[in-house]
């Protein structure tokens, strides 16, 4: 028998308080029943870690002291236990059923990032009708594209971080990042 494949969330967050239950929320709302949450706090100076300690064990939290978004993501990798990562941004909500979705993807063993359109929404939680990216992403296989002419990005069609999961076995060969 196959173990079903765990999903990691890590939320990075540097002082965004207002925000970060709402992060939190969503990942700890997943459907896909096989998900750990991660909250790694970038040296917060406003209510971001008390918001952070309500959530008892139901998350696993990291507190360090300010060193950018990319010593978060760092930090959150090293302790997750996940078949795919999802780095969520905490001013960023993901929609219930995010990683059922991509575990789904993930059947194909030749995908190693997926990635969605995120709906913005404003201060107050509502849709404004946009998307980012403006432009779905191709629908195509970019592999052949990748190997002969590197990897697709256009800002445009290619998601920011929050819209995308990537399969553990690529970040261990990319991260810790510095």
């Amino acid at each position: 028998m196959t173990q079903t494949p765990r999903a990691s969330i890590i939320i990075n967050n540097y002082n965004y308080g207002r925000f970060l239950a709402e992060a939190i929320d969503s990942a700890l709302a997943q459907t896909y029943a096989n998900t750990e949450v991660i909250v790694v706090d970038d040296g917060s100076t406003d209510s971001s870690r008390e918001i952070i300690k309500q959530y008892g064990d139901r998350c696993t939290a990291i507190e360090q002291e300010n060193g950018g978004q990319g010593a978060a993501y760092n930090e959150g990798f090293a302790a997750l236990r996940g078949d795919f990562v999802c780095f969520l941004d905490a001013d960023d909500a993901l929609h219930p059923s995010a990683m059922s979705q991509v575990a789904t993807a993930f059947e194909d063993r030749h995908l190693v990032k997926v990635e969605w359109q995120m709906e913005v929404i404003d201060e107050h939680g509502r849709k404004n009708g946009s998307v980012v990216p403006e432009k779905p992403l191709p629908t195509d296989d970019l592999r052949a594209q990748t190997i002969s002419n590197g990897p697709f990005y256009d800002w445009w069609i290619t998601t920011p971080g929050s819209g995308a999961c990537y399969r553990r076995t690529m970040l261990d060969r990319v991260l810790p990042m510095t």
